[in-house]
C-alpha cells in the first residue's frame, strides 16, 4: 500500500498536476488581469486610516455570520476593506457588501486566492497604509473575542503577525489570515514576488508557488518580527497551565484533537492512580506532552482547530475540517458546543460542512486528487 501511495504522489500526482496547468495556458484569463475582474466598484464605508484589509470572499448567493462578522470588527477598528468577490454571489450581495467596504473587485473565478490577492494587491493603492491585513472566506470566524484577534493583527510593532504557520515541507505563514508591515509589503522583494506570480488554478501551484515561496522569498527576512497567535508554543504553555490547574482538562483535550492514539488508556491510567494524585499529575502531563510532540508535526489549522480556539478563548476555524477527514460531523459540532458558540451559528457552519461533503463521497479519481492534495 506504501508502494502504491508513494507512486501516486510521485507520478500521478506530479502527471494530473501538469495537465491541468497546460489547460489553463490556453485561457486568457491567465493571462490578463482585466479578464479575470468582471467590476471594480468603490464601496460607500471609507476611514481615514493608516490599515487595510484585502479580503477575498467565495459565496454563491448569501453572505454568511461569519463575513459579516469580521467587516463589523474591521468597521469598529477603523480599517479600510478592500473586499474581492465571485461573480456567482449575486447583485444584491454585492450591493450590500458595497455598504460596508470601502472598495468591491468582482472577479471570475479563476486562480484560486492567490490570483485574488494578486489582484486585489494590484489595485489596492498600498502607498497609503502603514498595515496590510490579507485574509479570505476559507475559515469560519466566530464573534467570540474577535475583535482581540484582529487588534492583535494591526500591532504596529511586529512585521508579520498571522493566525496560524506551518512546518510542512518549509516553514511558512499559512495565508488565510495574516498581517504585514509596510517595511514588507513596500520593498521590492514583495512586489516583484506578486508582479511574477502566475495564476494557475493548480492546488499544489497555489501552495508551493504561492503559500510557501512567498514565505520563503519575501517573509523569511523578517520572520524574526513575527507574532502567532495560536502558535504551538503558546498553545502548549497554555494547556500546561490548563492541565495543572484542571484535573479534567486531559480527558477535555481529547475531545478537542483527532489524534486518539492514548484515549483508550487514559480512563485505566486515571483509575489507577486515582488516589495518587502527584503520580496522576505527572501522567497528565506526560500525555499532553507526548500528544503535542505527535501533533506539532501536522498541520495546525486541521490538528489544532479547536484546542487552539479554547485555549485562547477565541474561535477561528478552517471549513473543510469534515471535508478532509480530520473530523467527523458529530466531533465537530461537539466541540463547537464546548466552545460555547451561539447555536444558530453552529448549526449554520455544520450544515456548510454537511452540504461540502468529505472526501470519501467523491468519486474514485477525485478521491485520489484529494488525497494527494491536487483539489
Amino acid at each position: 500500500m506504501k508502494i502504491i501511495f508513494f507512486l501516486i504522489k510521485t507520478i500521478f500526482v506530479p502527471l494530473i498536476d501538469a495537465i491541468d496547468k497546460f489547460g489553463d495556458l490556453f485561457n486568457l484569463k491567465f493571462y490578463s488581469q482585466n479578464k479575470r475582474i468582471s467590476n471594480v466598484l468603490d464601496g460607500y464605508k471609507t476611514h481615514t486610516t493608516e490599515d487595510l484589509a484585502i479580503f477575498v470572499v467565495y459565496q454563491k448567493n448569501h453572505i454568511p455570520f461569519y463575513i459579516k462578522n469580521v467587516l463589523q470588527v474591521l468597521d469598529s477598528l477603523k480599517v479600510n476593506v478592500l473586499v474581492t468577490v465571485n461573480q456567482e454571489i449575486g447583485s444584491e450581495q454585492i450591493s450590500w457588501l458595497r455598504n460596508e467596504t470601502s472598495k468591491v473587485i468582482v472577479r471570475k473565478n479563476f486562480g484560486r486566492d492567490f490570483a485574488a490577492y494578486k489582484d486585489a494587491i494590484n489595485i489596492a493603492n498600498l502607498s497609503e497604509y502603514q498595515k496590510l491585513i490579507i485574509l479570505n472566506d476559507s475559515v469560519v470566524y466566530f464573534s467570540k473575542n474577535l475583535k482581540d484577534v484582529f487588534e492583535t493583527m494591526l500591532s504596529k510593532d511586529k512585521d508579520i503577525v498571522c493566525l496560524t504557520e506551518n512546518y510542512e515541507k518549509a516553514w511558512h505563514v499559512q495565508s488565510y489570515f495574516y498581517s504585514l508591515s509596510k517595511k514588507i509589503f513596500d520593498s521590492n522583494q514583495f512586489k516583484e514576488f506578486w508582479k511574477n506570480y502566475k495564476p494557475f488554478n493548480s492546488r499544489p501551484h497555489s501552495v508551493f508557488n504561492g503559500e510557501i515561496a512567498f514565505s520563503q522569498k519575501v517573509l523569511s527576512k523578517y520572520s524574526s518580527n513575527r507574532y502567532v497567535y495560536y502558535s504551538v508554543s503558546r498553545l502548549a504553555s497554555l494547556a500546561s497551565i490548563e492541565n495543572q490547574n484542571n484535573n479534567l482538562f486531559i480527558k477535555k483535550y481529547f475531545d478537542l484533537v483527532p489524534i486518539n492514539q492514548l484515549q483508550d488508556n487514559i480512563d485505566s491510567i486515571f483509575l489507577n492512580h486515582e488516589e495518587d494524585k502527584e503520580k496522576e499529575k505527572m501522567i497528565r502531563a506526560k500525555v499532553l506532552e507526548e500528544s503535542f510532540s505527535s501533533l506539532e508535526k501536522l498541520n495546525p489549522s486541521h490538528y489544532f482547530a479547536f484546542l487552539a480556539p479554547y485555549l485562547t478563548n477565541t474561535c477561528i476555524l478552517k471549513k473543510d475540517l469534515v471535508f478532509r477527514g480530520t473530523y467527523s460531523i458529530i466531533k465537530t459540532k461537539n466541540a463547537l458546543k464546548l466552545l460555547g458558540l451561539e447555536d444558530s451559528d453552529i448549526e449554520e457552519v455544520i450544515n456548510e460542512m454537511i452540504l461540502k461533503g468529505s472526501i470519501k463521497n467523491l468519486s474514485l479519481l477525485n478521491k485520489l486528487k484529494a488525497m494527494v492534495g491536487l483539489i
